[in-house]
């Protein structure tokens, strides 16, 4: 007859019991984990798409289009700064890739490529005769490729995050492409709905003058204003949960026509650069002659991602943003 010490035997029913305890609450709905006493284990597993089934999509992104508007964003900044610099010019438009402009006195040709050279980093500007085209760099169409998708994943997984989806895999496929996958939600359309539906970024000042724990402390938000979560990121460091801000929306993502995200050269700190069309500009350039030293408040779908100091009044329609 084989023997067994005692302390092996009560180890061995020991370990027995704790996995039938961290087991158990698989076997259980959901909300009777919710109901459990805060000493027992109430993790359950999360199962993936293979085990109890869910959404499968793989969506294509529109990085043609995203080059498009980035190169219209140059057509629309040169015609802005040749008008500013009073150089007469006929024929600018985008063609394979290359922005070009005809300049109407040839006297000016040497100015205006002075004046172009300055608005995008990296690209070469070439005269021939009274025609300049401005060429971006292949690494850049490249950058902005890439930055197009990774942002797309960003937004998708944010919009995914908030219906409390756990273990979504959200990653990108190829060139175009990002996989999305949702266990447990085995309604492709609700999917669809929720990640289908237009993004709405805004520029908007934030309330000083009021703060966040007096308009919950009150229950009420300030005639103007309207309290704002931050976002998940903010939040899991304790950084911020919400921003008080002007219900005033100062430029809307209409205006913008180009955004990316970029280092820094200084501090290699990442930073995001975009570009307004000329009305943004103008709108953009008057709010931050007025508010230097004041945030503002960047909204993407009702949630900030982010609330900058204006250091200087930013009247060129183009800037970065960090912090």
């Amino acid at each position: 007859m084989v023997y067994f010490p005692k302390w092996k035997v009560v180890l061995v029913l020991l370990v027995c019991l704790l996995g039938v305890a961290y087991s158990a609450p698989n076997f259980l709905p959901k909300s009777a984990t919710e109901d459990l006493p805060g000493w027992l284990p109430s993790q359950q597993v999360n199962l993936g798409l293979d085990l109890q089934g869910g959404s499968h999509l793989l969506l294509e992104v529109e990085v043609d289009e995203v080059i498009r508007q980035y190169l219209e964003g140059i057509a629309e900044s040169a015609r802005g700064e040749l008008r500013t610099a009073r150089i007469r010019a006929r024929g600018l438009g985008v063609a394979d890739q290359v922005i070009g402009v005809t300049i109407a006195d040839e006297k000016d040709v040497e100015k205006a490529r002075g004046v172009l050279s300055q608005i995008e980093p990296g690209a070469s500007v070439e005269v021939d005769g009274t025609r300049i085209t401005i060429t971006p760099s292949d690494q850049t169409i490249l950058d902005r490729r890439n930055s197009a998708l990774q942002q797309s994943v960003e937004i998708l997984r944010r919009r995914i995050d908030e219906t409390g989806t756990r273990e979504p895999t959200i990653q990108r496929q190829g060139d175009t492409r990002v996989l999305v996958q949702v266990p447990g939600l085995k309604d492709p359309e609700r999917l669809k709905a929720i990640i289908g539906k237009t993004a709405k970024l805004t520029f908007q000042l934030v309330d000083v003058e009021n703060s966040v724990s007096e308009a919950r402390e009150r229950g009420r938000v300030p005639p103007g204003s309207v309290l704002l979560e931050a976002t998940e990121e903010d939040r899991a460091v304790g950084r911020q949960d919400a921003y008080l801000v002007k219900r005033r929306v100062l430029v809307s993502g209409e205006d913008l026509v180009d955004a990316h995200q970029s280092f820094e050269q200084r501090t290699n700190q990442p930073v995001v650069s975009f570009r307004l069309n000329a009305r943004g500009a103008k709108k953009f350039g008057d709010v931050t002659t007025k508010n230097v030293g004041r945030p503002f408040a960047i909204v993407l779908d009702r949630k900030v991602i982010s609330a900058p100091v204006i250091r200087e009044p930013i009247i060129t329609g183009s800037g970065q943003i960090s912090g």
